[in-house]
């Protein structure tokens, strides 16, 4: 792997910054932009790396609606190229020349959820390629806020910078279980092997689950599920997962289930699927309002824990760094095509297709 010193740079000598900004639904243009200056109390960084997810294409198509245009992009690897006069010089924060991971959430820092230490709740928040431009460009200007609040959390520079951006998926499904811990023995039902749901398989065994069952339609994922440790692997297409989990569990069910897809069907199969007093975590998030039938009572008579997690906190992202950096989650096996800036339609058009794990815009 290269060091942040020896990175090719993203605009060579004579050569303009560039970015991909989206005008309209489904209308993307990148166009020259000149090289932000870092303000006093902020960072400049120039992208090495940027990952695209679900949201992404949602937002490209106009079902998720931001503010535009924007710069699209919130899973993103960079290096320090300018910083403020003002910004500290705290032992290990980064420096010019040091690659970082982008933490793409910047809370508030006054409501209360903020001082609740929620801030990934916080109503005010800003998040880059939604509310402020993200990665999709050679160079990105980082807030005072996302400075101080330790938004930019300083990488080895061992490590792929696409594998660095995916710091940011791994953030979430890292806070999901905190908020629906796995624990030493658990058997886990994971509905979903896309890449948020092989990232739930790897925290899950991490954390010592001894079964993990994936249930996933496509082939090809299930493959990548099994392996990347997946002890049982389902076609929901031909088993029932619950089936599965019951022969498996002598009919007591699994321990906890996460709901890695946006299917809202898959809330009924979770909380059968679970034994009494069993924890349930609606990861993804559903399309249009979310609305889904099930089962009341089985909430009710079986005691569940049902809960859901949205976001993560910059303590997350670097514990996700440190997992990626240390080899204790391989996200490797998920970056499976890779684009150019001057091709990020055809970059989102791959994500959306389904045959794409991870797809990586790079310079």
């Amino acid at each position: 792997m290269s060091s942040p010193a020896t990175f090719p740079s993203v605009t060579a000598p004579g050569r303009t910054p560039r970015a991909a900004v989206l005008h309209a639904p489904g209308r993307i243009e990148v166009v020259d932009r000149p090289e932000p200056d870092a303000a006093a109390d902020e960072l400049v960084v120039e992208v090495l790396a940027a990952t695209l997810c679900g949201t992404d294409v949602r937002i490209f198509h106009g079902t998720k609606p931001v503010g535009l245009p924007r710069v699209l992009g919130h899973e993103v690897a960079a290096r320090v190229v300018a910083m403020g006069d003002d910004v500290a010089d705290v032992a290990g924060s980064p420096r010019p020349g040091d690659m970082v991971g982008i933490a793409p959430s910047i809370a508030c820092g006054r409501c209360r959820d903020c001082r609740a230490a929620r801030g990934h709740l916080c109503a005010h928040k800003q998040a880059l390629g939604h509310q402020i431009d993200g990665g999709l460009a050679s160079h990105l200007r980082l807030p005072a806020r996302a400075v101080t609040a330790g938004n930019v959390v300083r990488s080895t520079g061992a490590t792929y910078p696409a594998e660095v951006a995916l710091a940011e998926p791994l953030s979430c499904v890292v806070h999901g279980q905190r908020r629906t811990p796995v624990e030493l023995g658990d058997v886990v039902l994971l509905l979903g092997a896309g890449p948020i749901g092989l990232l739930h398989l790897q925290v899950a065994l991490r954390s010592g689950a001894r079964t993990v069952v994936v249930s996933e339609p496509n082939a090809q994922r299930r493959a990548l599920a099994a392996q990347l440790g997946a002890t049982h692997v389902v076609d929901p297409d031909a088993d029932s997962p619950t089936a599965v989990v019951d022969d498996l569990t002598q009919g007591r069910g699994a321990d906890c289930a996460f709901i890695c897809m946006g299917c809202p069907e898959l809330i009924d199969e979770a909380l059968l699927a679970v034994r009494m007093q069993g924890r349930v975590n609606l990861f993804a998030g559903f399309a249009g309002d979310g609305a889904a039938e099930i089962r009341a009572n089985l909430i009710h008579y079986k005691e569940l824990q049902v809960g859901g997690s949205s976001d993560s906190a910059p303590l997350d992202y670097a514990l996700a760094l440190e997992l990626i950096e240390t080899g204790q989650v391989d996200v490797a096996p998920l970056l499976t095509h890779e684009f150019a800036l001057g091709d990020v339609t055809e970059a989102l058009r791959a994500a959306e297709s389904g045959a794409a794990m991870k797809v990586a815009v790079v310079p």
